[in-house]
């Protein structure tokens, strides 16, 4: 339950939207202008007018965490702190753009000024039509869809006192394959969420292998099992740009399938057994997207996906029984993938 609590919290952590990181040093503050006020942005390159009075300088930086930092929301939020001070113009000092691992954000330094003969209200295309340029003028992409495939190993391990035949049967059954998808709407520069799915599949088989039986004898025989993991999960993902590159990290929580066919030959007696049962899956990881276009970009991606059954329905076609295992006996499915494959980006910028 712990466990469960510690992920939902981390979960809505990654989820949860905070804006620039405010940082202000107003020497002289006037009377705060009303939200209406006309704000006269000047750039880099451009000076500020004659008779303007500096009130004080703003930072818009980020928090590590912002989600609501474009270029277009640091404009609102820089008029939004001059009016508060009293200002009318927002001089813009220094503006260094999302860059690699170090932000996500647009962050702004800016000097607030104020001039009398500056009046009248914001113009109807300044202020209240952010939004929709919000829309027209995201500097990020906005989905991404990606499949996948490559190599996994499962963690759990060979009961004590097995054979080293058995533990290299186990071994060999433990690696295997899988096969994926995944789709994410980004709902800032840095954070995304969606869903997750996955299928692994791995296959062994070991001969002359002693059989114990529950009414306490024993056979020599044959043993091959076909085992298959099912993942479908919730899933949140912090991206990190740098060039055209990206690094990711990822958290999901969702259903973990587990389902083993088993067939033991005995002399010319065959017997065909199935195995089934589900539990949480808990999975983490982190991945590298390279650029092919604009829109395309190869993806190399590590998970670890954690999952412990601790009952399953076994059948043999015809009679089936639900056994429940005791503290000690629970079955680790959990698993590494090492994935390889092709993520397309929806709603690039141009």
């Amino acid at each position: 339950m712990n466990k469960l609590l510690l992920s939902m919290l981390f979960l809505a952590f990654l989820t949860a939207s905070c804006s620039h990181k405010v940082t202000t040093s107003i020497t002289k503050r006037q009377t705060s202008l009303s939200p209406t006020a006309k704000v006269m942005i000047i750039n880099l390159d451009e000076s500020v007018p004659d008779g303007a009075i500096l009130l004080g300088k703003v930072k818009l930086g980020d928090s590590g965490f912002s989600m609501k930092c474009t270029w277009y929301e640091a404009i609102a939020k820089a008029k939004i702190e001059a009016r508060m001070a009293g200002g009318n113009i927002v001089k813009i000092t220094k503006h260094k753009r999302p860059n690699g691992f170090t932000s996500a954000c647009h962050r702004v330094w800016i000097d607030i000024y104020n001039l009398e003969s500056l009046e009248g209200d914001e113009e109807e295309d300044s202020e209240y039509r952010l939004m929709p340029k919000l829309v027209a003028g995201i500097d990020y992409p906005k989905a991404r869809i990606g499949l996948k495939g490559g190599w996994s190993n499962r963690v759990g391990k060979a009961p004590q006192g097995s054979s080293t035949a058995y533990k290299n049967y186990i071994r060999e059954l433990k690696s295997g394959g899988h096969y994926g998808a995944d789709f994410h709407y980004f709902l800032s520069p840095v954070y995304g969420v969606g869903g997750v799915y996955s299928s692994y599949f791995s296959k062994a088989g070991i001969e002359n292998f002693t059989i114990d039986l529950a009414d306490g004898s024993s056979f020599i025989g044959d043993i091959e099992e076909d085992v298959t993991l099912n993942y479908i999960g919730a899933s949140a993902v912090a991206r990190y740009p740098f060039g055209k590159n990206a690094f990711y990290l990822n958290f999901s929580l969702g259903y973990l399938g587990y389902q083993n066919k088993q067939l033991f030959s005995i002399g010319q007696q065959e017997l065909s057994l199935k195995l089934k049962g589900a539990t949480m899956g808990t999975q983490f990881g982190a991945g590298v997207d390279f650029g092919l276009t604009k829109s395309l970009a190869l993806g190399l991606q590590f998970n670890y996906l954690a999952g412990i059954l601790q009952t399953y329905t076994i059948s043999d076609g015809q009679n089936s029984e639900t056994i429940k295992l005791k503290e000690g006996e629970y079955e680790n499915i959990g698993r590494i993938d090492l994935s390889i494959g092709l993520k397309y980006y929806f709603g690039v910028p141009k």
